[in-house]
């Protein structure tokens, strides 16, 4: 969830980690508040800021986002990543080597394979996948093309209700 918030003479934004959206903060001359767990930004800087949150999260925070359920088919293959994620959101992370690949918050695993193993110790990978399958809650409607357009996703369908 992110939200963004005006205050005087600044700008609030709070969102889950995502190692894009801090670089194109800093170039934006914002600042981490560590106590507040907020990046800060000149009020001058809102329409960018919000640019910013709408590119890297796929939402708009000055509007309604609706959210969806999604089953989320992975292409069969490598993932040479310790976490995939999208839209600042954790689909799947291996932890360590031999550890077994865990889901992100609002995400279930639903079907399919995972190799017992996956990089090494000091890298670990999630590695093979074969036939995984994804339940993903409570995703943005706006950021459904972000899932689409990720180079580990084969299929994205809507949940009927």
């Amino acid at each position: 969830m992110v939200t963004m918030r005006a205050d005087g003479n600044t700008v609030a934004v709070s969102a889950p980690y995502n190692a894009e959206f801090v670089t194109a903060a800093k170039a934006l001359k914002g600042r981490w508040d560590p106590d507040k767990k907020v990046w800060v930004f000149a009020v001058e800087q809102r329409e960018a800021v919000t640019r910013l949150i709408t590119e890297h999260y796929g939402m708009d925070p000055t509007g309604e986002n609706r959210t969806v359920d999604l089953d989320v088919y992975l292409k069969d293959g490598e993932i040479p990543l310790r976490e995939l994620t999208v839209a600042g959101r954790t689909l799947l992370i291996r932890w360590e080597k031999y550890e077994d690949v865990k889901s992100g918050r609002d995400v279930k695993i639903t079907g399919g394979k995972f190799e017992g193993k996956g990089g090494s110790a000091r890298r670990p990978q999630i590695g093979p996948v074969q036939g995984v399958r994804l339940l993903v809650r409570n995703w943005p409607e706006s950021a459904i093309a972000m899932l689409e357009n990720s180079e580990y996703v084969a299929k994205v369908v809507r949940r009927q209700i």
